[in-house]
């Protein structure tokens, strides 16, 4: 009985801890709430800052496209420009070479002989006014040639020219981009003799006829060159203006790598801003959930724990007046088997008077039957064949509550019956008076 109490104290106590418990989760819940509002505002301020920083990423990201975009025109226009002036190149190289290898094989033999010639052929000495020409050598006055199709020659200037011993070798190592259109012009007069040709110039010539090649080529790589020369230009400005809008580039991206590393450092607050906020959202709802768990627990316990109160009230008052009732019940046991209803509550009322006069606390109704048989045990004796009014009950307790065997009166048979349905599982032997065995105890 004392720990049937002290559990029903137990299930009280704690049901009153948990709504102190509520008490505390509702104090941290409105802490949380607050704590969750700052949360919230820090989180805003910090996304704006987001959102501030990645627009002007943004700005800075579509200015450095623009300028990569333009960069890379800049480079495709100079590739071209490029490949235009290589391919022209590459067309006047054949002729370039043609002209050195020409001049390779004249020996400076070849013109000491022809600078010795008292009368040398008129296409020698043509030739040798066109080198004059390039290397911008003194001419004679131009005049009509009266026994030639063609204007006079300068003949004694080519020849103190051909004297000097490094002739051939300026001729190598002439100079290409010294030539003008003027040149040109006065070029035209001796190229466009019908006999100025290099079938001529070695059945006239022999070995010196790479002269002839090599005036030609130079006028051909200038006619050339008068193309190249813009798209070098080009190729220059447009190096330049590459090498501005590179720098512009290399500028932005130095602002784009700084407006990046903000935005990261500022996405990186907002996102711990956020995971701060989502912690407390999560302690805030678990709080909730708890709140909820302990008050439909207590509002569902709420009877129970009245209940239990007033139950561990009577078992403790049962305990105070457990002497009494227990001296009740023994004498009962003892002395009422074998009387009638009336004499045992007598009997009774003659135990209850006696413990009072002696101050010995007990239940103003001592119930034996339900003290000393539960209602589950009531319900099997009905099943086994106990009649259930008081008497029968009463006497079913005395029978299986004492140590010794009782002797039952049993006229009608239904104490037999009873005793023989509870004790069936026990393999219980009945016998008779006449029977041998009952009489013979050694038997």
């Amino acid at each position: 009985m004392r720990e049937i109490t002290d559990r029903m104290d137990s299930g009280v106590r704690k049901l009153v801890e948990a709504k102190e418990a509520i008490n505390v989760l509702q104090v941290d819940l409105v802490k949380k709430e607050d704590e969750l509002i700052v949360a919230n505002q820090m989180a805003e301020e910090v996304l704006s800052k987001v959102l501030k920083e990645t627009q002007a990423a943004e700005g800075v990201k579509n200015k450095v496209e623009l300028q990569k975009q333009r960069c890379e025109k800049i480079v495709a226009s100079i590739s071209a420009d490029r490949k235009v002036a290589e391919a022209q190149l590459e067309a006047a190289r054949p002729a370039l070479l043609e002209a050195e290898e020409a001049l390779n094989t004249i020996k400076p033999a070849d013109i000491s002989t022809v600078r010795k010639l008292a009368k040398p052929p008129n296409l020698i000495m043509r030739i040798m006014d066109c080198v004059n020409i390039l290397f911008y050598h003194r001419l004679e006055t131009v005049r009509p040639d009266p026994e030639k199709e063609s204007i006079m020659t300068s003949w004694k200037e080519s020849i103190r020219y051909m004297s000097q011993p490094n002739f051939l070798a300026n001729l190598l190592d002439f100079p290409k981009y010294i030539l003008t259109e003027e040149m040109m012009d006065l070029l035209e007069h001796y190229m466009s003799a019908p006999d100025y040709n290099i079938a001529s110039a070695k059945k006239t010539c022999g070995n010196v006829a790479g002269l002839l090649s090599w005036t030609t080529a130079m006028v051909k790589f200038f006619w050339v060159n008068t193309v190249i020369v813009p798209l070098q230009d080009n190729l220059t400005k447009a190096g330049q203006r590459l090498n501005r809008a590179m720098k512009e580039l290399q500028t932005a991206e130095s602002i784009l790598a700084e407006k990046t590393a903000i935005l990261k450092r500022v996405q990186a607050d907002f996102d711990d801003a956020m995971m701060k906020k989502q912690k407390l959202q999560d302690e805030a709802d678990l709080c909730r959930r708890r709140m909820t768990t302990a008050n439909m627990l207590i509002e569902g316990l709420a009877g129970e724990m009245v209940r239990w109160s007033e139950q561990s009230i009577t078992y403790k008052q049962l305990i105070v007046m457990l002497t009494g009732d227990a001296i009740g019940l023994a004498a009962f046991l003892t002395y009422a088997g074998g009387f009638n209803q009336i004499f045992r509550q007598n009997l009774a009322v003659a135990t209850q008077k006696a413990l009072k006069n002696h101050g010995v606390p007990h239940s103003a109704h001592l119930d034996v039957v339900n003290l000393l048989a539960n209602a589950t045990t009531q319900n099997e004796w009905n099943v086994q064949g106990l009649p259930l009014d008081e008497l029968s009950l009463q006497n079913a307790v005395i029978a299986t509550s004492r140590l010794r065997y009782p002797l039952l009166v049993d006229p009608q048979g239904q104490g037999k019956k009873w005793l023989s349905n509870l004790y069936a599982s026990k393999f219980l032997v009945s016998r008779g008076w006449q029977q041998f065995c009952f009489l013979h105890s050694g038997t």
